[in-house]
């Protein structure tokens, strides 16, 4: 039985125009006959940020997972700058406290 028919909801992947075509049988494992990429204006950035040694503050959408280091179009950003990276460990902080 596909994911559709037990009532998944199955997002689009906005990055598989990433995936080479030898890739795509990846994709077939959903079972979904939607498009994968539908026209529009919505642009959207899924980040992912983390500070080393307190002086150095990481930004990008990489995932730790196979299907970010080979299929996914990720990008990074590494910032060597205790000042920054301090700033977004606190907004990091404020943001995962229990009561936000």
């Amino acid at each position: 039985m596909s994911a559709r028919a037990l009532g998944v909801a199955m997002p689009q992947a906005g990055a598989a125009a990433s995936i080479a075509p030898e890739r795509a049988p990846v994709l077939s494992v959903f079972d979904y006959p939607a498009p994968l990429l539908t026209p529009g204006p919505r642009i959207s950035l899924h980040a992912k940020s983390f500070v080393i040694d307190g002086r150095i503050a990481v930004i990008g959408s990489h995932n730790f997972d196979p299907r970010s280091d080979h299929y996914n179009t990720e990008n990074g950003v590494v910032i060597d700058d205790t000042a920054l990276a301090q700033a977004l460990r606190a907004s990091i902080l404020r943001a995962t406290r229990p009561d936000n």
